[in-house]
């Protein structure tokens, strides 16, 4: 049994160390890039100026090959669409988009301004463009030419006052005649529409772009990588890393049915226009990252989402960017541990609360195994002084293991009892893992006290120094496990495994873990502390009620820190 149990934990711990160091060692991009269309630091909002539905002036073109300046974008004026989900500036050079802000996310826990999914630099590329082959559109000046489904505020904001709203473009493109470019937006959903038909046909296809500039810190990002997520025209999903695409590279992506781009929180993707899938490209142009959609040579559109990666909200697409979001290996666990932790949070109003009522719940699930797992070790525990006297007397490797399997069995133990439960377990830790870990819910959610964002690492702020303080009590806790778990270890072997949880404590504080992990794995650690106890001071218990009594107490002490 030592060694079969030792080999579990090993494994255990293992997993969970790759698992967790897994999250930095994603390849960094080949070189740095500028900005990015993921959280983080908004851009600077630009001065606006609006225009009314139609402008006036014939339709101009100019140097159509240079890239923009900052300057530039922010003096064009601007298309202002308000809808229930975003404010959106459409430039009107190159009809492109330049702002895009999300009414329910700001962009730091302590910012009132809103998230901007679209940021800019020096010689940006904005997103929603049209290019055939290596000419685009991004220095047609367009004509705003008719708006309907909007209404025009005096400030000259446009408000949707019915389910859509549609706004048709004309400019002079590069390649000749004139290109209509009509954009349409949805008053409840992060769906952007685009199509663009030109009035004589290109040399090569027409395409819309979504581009996305990724700065330096973010594109080398270890525990939230910025990646492309495809979905086949075959229904398998595939994600290209950063790296994969140098500088001024363009690859063909085949036939997809879509390829978002973004991390674990926010995503732009590229819908395919045709049921069964659409040619895409992806590529890296001027330290933006782009996916593209291929028309025909008059004509293209596509669809596009930007927004959050909420399940519910990327299910009513109706396009299974659902499957964009990478809940890992064990996802099929992961999203109903998902949907439990949303239901709880509608109950509670803390996603705090929520994890430690979701923790508990599953420890009530597995109180069996939990029994089964305690009464094997002590058995195996009061079978120690005999295992002691065999090793003493039988020298010989096989003889000893016979005699060993024959203690076993008339003393009615089996050695992999308190094996086996934990590595029924397993799944549904990475499963919990992963959903923690991707879910969207978490970003600026509060629990209690200094913890005030359960997407983040938690630091205590004492005398200006920031303490890991609910790490700390994580790794106490582990420290304590170890000490009151029965173990059939000799006392140099325990010594040994004592040292797990402050590698594990130094692991959590060099990588900083979001909190609401961390508060999972304390809870977890607390009530499988109290069930040891219980049942080894008290004759007879139940497991059943050690779960109980500990989950009460847990969810009572966390509920009135809550509220302070």
């Amino acid at each position: 049994m030592d060694d079969n149990r030792r080999t579990a934990i090993a494994i255990l711990l293992s997993i969970m160390v790759v698992m967790i160091y897994s999250q930095l060692t994603a390849p960094p991009p080949p070189q740095p890039a500028s900005q990015r269309i993921t959280q983080g630091t908004s851009a600077p909002a630009p001065t606006i100026a609006t225009q009314p539905n139609a402008i006036q002036g014939s339709p101009t073109q100019v140097n159509p090959g240079a890239h923009l300046s900052s300057e530039e974008i922010t003096a064009t004026p601007a298309t202002i669409v308000v809808t229930d989900r975003a404010r959106v500036e459409v430039a009107h050079l190159g009809a492109r988009i330049r702002s895009y802000r999300l009414h329910d996310y700001r962009s730091k826990l302590d910012a009132d301004e809103k998230l901007d999914l679209v940021h800019f630099g020096q010689n940006p590329i904005l997103p929603l463009g049209i290019a055939t082959g290596a000419i685009s559109d991004q220095r047609v000046r367009y004509v705003l030419t008719t708006v309907t489904g909007a209404e025009q505020g005096q400030d000259g904001t446009y408000r949707i006052n019915g389910p859509e709203a549609r706004f048709e473009y004309t400019g002079s493109y590069p390649t000749g005649g004139t290109i209509k470019k009509v954009v349409k937006f949805s008053a409840n959903s992060f769906v952007i529409e685009a199509e663009a038909t030109l009035d004589t046909p290109t040399q090569e296809p027409l395409s819309v772009e979504w581009a996305h500039h990724v700065p330096v810190d973010d594109a080398n990002a270890r525990l939230d990588p910025k990646q492309f997520a495809i979905l086949t025209s075959e229904g398998s999903v595939q994600r290209k890393q950063l790296s994969e695409l140098a500088e001024g590279s363009s690859t063909d992506a085949g036939l997809n049915k879509w390829i978002s781009f973004g991390d674990k929180y926010f995503m732009a993707g590229l819908i395919a226009s045709k049921e069964g899938g659409s040619p895409f490209r992806i590529g890296n142009n001027n330290q933006s990252f782009f996916v593209r959609e291929i028309g025909d040579r008059q004509q293209v559109k596509s669809r596009v989402y930007v927004g959050p990666k909420d399940f519910e909200v990327l299910r009513t697409t109706g396009s299974q960017l659902e499957r964009s979001i990478d809940l890992g290996f064990f996802s099929f666990l992961a999203d109903p541990l998902l949907h439990l932790l949303k239901f709880f949070f509608s109950i509670l109003g803390n996603y705090g609360l929520a994890i430690i009522l979701l923790t508990l719940a599953i420890k009530l699930l597995f109180y069996p195994l939990t029994s089964a797992s305690f009464k094997s070790m002590s058995a195996m525990q009061e079978l120690q002084p005999e295992l002691k006297e065999l090793r003493e007397r039988v020298k010989d490797p096989q003889q000893l293991n016979q005699e060993m399997m024959a203690l076993y069995k008339r003393r009615g133990v089996n050695p992999l009892g308190g094996c086996l439960p934990i590595l029924i377990q397993i799944p549904v830790f990475f499963g919990l893992y992963n959903a923690l870990l991707q879910s969207i819910e978490l970003r600026h959610a509060r629990f209690a006290l200094w913890i005030t964002d359960l997407s983040t690492p938690e630091r205590l702020m004492l005398f200006g120094i920031p303490v890991p303080l609910m790490i700390l009590l994580m790794g106490a806790s582990m420290l304590l496990q170890q000490w009151t778990q029965p173990s059939t270890m000799d006392p140099e072997q325990r010594k040994i495994m004592m040292l797990t949880p402050v590698m594990f404590t130094v692991m959590f504080i060099v990588v900083p873990m979001p909190a609401g992990l961390v508060l999972y794995w304390l809870v977890n650690n607390v009530i499988s502390i109290t069930q040891q106890v219980y049942l080894r001071r008290t004759k007879g218990a139940h497991p059943l009620t050690a779960t109980i009594t500990a989950s009460v107490a847990i969810f009572s002490f966390a509920f009135i820190l809550s509220l302070l």
